[in-house]
């Protein structure tokens, strides 16, 4: 038991590297020291800012960081009735899916099943099947089902020729 309060602090610091306090509440935890994993179970809350996910299931898989031999996390996989809100200094970007797993060494994101992701500040709306999200470059990619194909949403102003102008 003592180690895995430990190992849970340990990689609470690990992910408060930047010094923001995350938060992560659930109706149970297991971890692996030895298999670099941690798992939340039932009505999985973590926030950390203004940032927050929502789910059934998180698991948080780790690793070494070579330089220093501390814990990072490497993956996030969060699934079941998957909602969550990030933010960037560019934009906040909200969404859904079945499964959402974040790499954070690389910024990428993927949503998978029934996927959703608004950009709030440019109102952008992707909805597919598989939604691939590089936070790092803004890159996007979605792919659709046979019978559910990829929805793309955006708004753009049209300039208007004014009829009433002299030449």
């Amino acid at each position: 038991m003592r180690r895995i309060i430990f190992f849970t602090i340990g990689l609470s610091i690990v992910i408060l590297a930047k010094t923001v306090q995350v938060n992560i509440t659930a109706d149970k935890f297991w971890a692996s020291q030895n298999q670099n994993i941690t798992k939340f179970n039932g009505h999985v809350k973590m926030t950390k800012g203004d940032d927050f996910l929502f789910c059934n299931n998180l698991t948080i898989n780790t690793m070494k960081e070579k330089d220093t031999n501390k814990t990072i996390p490497k993956e996030y996989i969060s699934e079941g009735n998957v909602s969550y809100s990030f933010s960037n200094p560019k934009t906040t970007f909200k969404g859904r899916g079945d499964k959402v797993i974040y790499y954070p060494l690389e910024g990428k994101y993927i949503v998978l099943g029934n996927g959703y992701l608004e950009d709030t500040a440019s109102g952008r709306i992707l909805k597919g099947d598989k939604i691939y999200l590089d936070n790092t470059n803004g890159d996007a990619h979605i792919e659709g089902k046979k019978n559910k194909p990829v929805q793309f949403t955006f708004t753009i102003e049209e300039k208007t020729k004014d009829t009433n102008a002299t030449h």
